[in-house]
Protein backbone atom coordinates (compact mmCIF):
# COMPACT_ATOMS: atom_id res chain seq x y z
CA UNK A 1 0.00 0.00 0.00
CA UNK A 2 0.79 3.56 -0.33
CA UNK A 3 1.25 6.36 1.75
CA UNK A 4 -2.27 7.73 0.56
CA UNK A 5 -3.71 3.95 1.06
CA UNK A 6 -2.20 3.77 4.58
CA UNK A 7 -4.11 7.71 4.92
CA UNK A 8 -7.69 6.81 4.11
CA UNK A 9 -7.28 3.54 5.98
CA UNK A 10 -6.56 5.57 9.19
CA UNK A 11 -9.30 7.56 8.28
CA UNK A 12 -11.41 4.91 7.99
CA UNK A 13 -11.08 3.89 11.82
CA UNK A 14 -12.28 7.55 12.48
CA UNK A 15 -15.61 6.91 10.15
CA UNK A 16 -19.26 7.00 12.22
CA UNK A 17 -22.11 6.05 10.61
CA UNK A 18 -24.35 9.72 9.45
CA UNK A 19 -26.63 9.12 11.82
CA UNK A 20 -24.36 8.85 14.96
CA UNK A 21 -22.44 11.91 13.43
CA UNK A 22 -25.83 14.15 15.20
CA UNK A 23 -24.63 12.78 18.66
CA UNK A 24 -21.15 12.98 18.32
CA UNK A 25 -21.23 16.50 17.36
CA UNK A 26 -23.61 17.08 20.26
CA UNK A 27 -21.50 15.56 22.85
CA UNK A 28 -18.10 16.94 21.51
CA UNK A 29 -19.73 20.72 21.93
CA UNK A 30 -21.77 19.81 25.52
CA UNK A 31 -18.45 19.91 27.57
CA UNK A 32 -18.65 23.27 28.32
CA UNK A 33 -21.84 23.03 29.74
CA UNK A 34 -22.09 23.95 32.77
CA UNK A 35 -22.58 20.99 35.36
CA UNK A 36 -25.60 23.09 37.24
CA UNK A 37 -27.80 22.19 33.91
CA UNK A 38 -30.00 19.39 34.35
CA UNK A 39 -33.33 17.18 33.13
CA UNK A 40 -34.76 18.31 29.74
CA UNK A 41 -32.99 21.57 29.67
CA UNK A 42 -29.38 20.20 29.61
CA UNK A 43 -30.53 17.48 26.90
CA UNK A 44 -32.20 20.58 24.74
CA UNK A 45 -29.33 22.73 24.75
CA UNK A 46 -26.87 19.51 23.68
CA UNK A 47 -29.23 19.37 21.13
CA UNK A 48 -29.33 22.78 19.87
CA UNK A 49 -25.59 22.46 19.94
CA UNK A 50 -25.43 19.75 17.53
CA UNK A 51 -28.25 21.09 15.48
CA UNK A 52 -26.10 24.48 14.81
CA UNK A 53 -22.84 22.33 14.12
CA UNK A 54 -24.37 20.45 11.85
CA UNK A 55 -26.06 23.42 9.79
CA UNK A 56 -22.70 25.50 10.04
CA UNK A 57 -21.07 22.88 7.89
CA UNK A 58 -23.50 22.39 5.90
CA UNK A 59 -23.19 26.45 4.82
CA UNK A 60 -20.66 24.86 2.82
CA UNK A 61 -23.07 22.73 0.64
CA UNK A 62 -25.78 23.72 -2.13
CA UNK A 63 -27.86 21.11 -1.94
CA UNK A 64 -30.96 20.30 -4.57
CA UNK A 65 -33.55 17.54 -3.91
CA UNK A 66 -30.52 15.45 -2.51
CA UNK A 67 -30.82 11.92 -0.97
CA UNK A 68 -30.30 11.13 2.61
CA UNK A 69 -27.58 8.82 2.23
CA UNK A 70 -25.56 11.39 -0.26
CA UNK A 71 -26.18 14.26 1.88
CA UNK A 72 -25.51 11.88 5.16
CA UNK A 73 -21.88 10.89 4.02
CA UNK A 74 -21.27 14.59 3.18
CA UNK A 75 -21.70 16.22 6.64
CA UNK A 76 -19.44 13.45 8.84
CA UNK A 77 -16.61 14.08 5.64
CA UNK A 78 -17.11 17.77 5.67
CA UNK A 79 -16.56 17.71 10.12
CA UNK A 80 -13.29 15.21 9.34
CA UNK A 81 -11.89 18.23 6.86
CA UNK A 82 -12.90 20.61 9.69
CA UNK A 83 -10.87 18.98 12.69
CA UNK A 84 -8.25 18.87 9.51
CA UNK A 85 -8.13 22.89 9.19
CA UNK A 86 -8.82 22.09 5.45
CA UNK A 87 -12.90 23.22 5.13
CA UNK A 88 -12.37 27.10 6.27
CA UNK A 89 -9.95 27.02 2.47
CA UNK A 90 -12.07 25.53 0.52
CA UNK A 91 -14.12 28.95 -1.58
CA UNK A 92 -16.40 27.26 -3.79
CA UNK A 93 -19.96 25.58 -2.31
CA UNK A 94 -20.09 21.98 -2.81
CA UNK A 95 -23.09 21.07 -5.27
CA UNK A 96 -24.76 17.56 -4.21
CA UNK A 97 -28.35 16.28 -5.31
CA UNK A 98 -30.63 15.32 -8.20
CA UNK A 99 -32.01 18.72 -8.97
CA UNK A 100 -28.24 19.44 -10.24
CA UNK A 101 -28.81 16.11 -12.85
CA UNK A 102 -27.81 17.50 -16.43
CA UNK A 103 -26.48 20.94 -15.41
CA UNK A 104 -22.74 22.20 -15.00
CA UNK A 105 -20.66 23.58 -12.04
CA UNK A 106 -17.49 23.57 -10.07
CA UNK A 107 -17.58 21.60 -7.29
CA UNK A 108 -19.98 18.36 -6.99
CA UNK A 109 -20.30 15.36 -5.13
CA UNK A 110 -22.08 12.22 -6.87
CA UNK A 111 -23.10 10.55 -10.18
CA UNK A 112 -26.04 14.09 -10.27
CA UNK A 113 -23.09 16.28 -10.93
CA UNK A 114 -21.34 13.89 -14.17
CA UNK A 115 -21.12 17.69 -16.19
CA UNK A 116 -19.39 19.29 -13.25
CA UNK A 117 -15.84 20.52 -13.94
CA UNK A 118 -14.98 18.55 -10.82
CA UNK A 119 -16.92 15.72 -9.30
CA UNK A 120 -16.82 12.50 -7.51
CA UNK A 121 -18.82 9.60 -8.81
CA UNK A 122 -20.36 7.47 -7.04
CA UNK A 123 -24.29 6.71 -6.02
CA UNK A 124 -23.33 7.31 -3.00
CA UNK A 125 -19.73 8.37 -2.89
CA UNK A 126 -18.82 6.89 0.54
CA UNK A 127 -17.79 9.07 3.17
CA UNK A 128 -13.93 8.46 3.05
CA UNK A 129 -14.21 9.06 -0.62
CA UNK A 130 -16.33 12.65 -0.27
CA UNK A 131 -13.29 13.50 2.58
CA UNK A 132 -10.40 12.14 -0.24
CA UNK A 133 -11.64 13.77 -3.05
CA UNK A 134 -12.55 16.93 -1.45
CA UNK A 135 -9.41 17.28 0.93
CA UNK A 136 -7.47 16.90 -2.80
CA UNK A 137 -9.71 19.07 -4.04
CA UNK A 138 -9.03 22.30 -1.21
CA UNK A 139 -5.10 20.98 -1.37
CA UNK A 140 -5.25 21.25 -4.85
CA UNK A 141 -5.96 25.20 -5.20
Amino acid sequence: GSALTREVQDKQEKVQEPATIFSSVSESVQMGESETQTGPERGRRRADSGFRKVMKLAENVDEVDSCSACYGYLIPALQMLEEDGLLEKLTEKICIGQGWRGKGGELGIGNCTAKFRCTLEGCPPTENQMYVFLRDYILSK
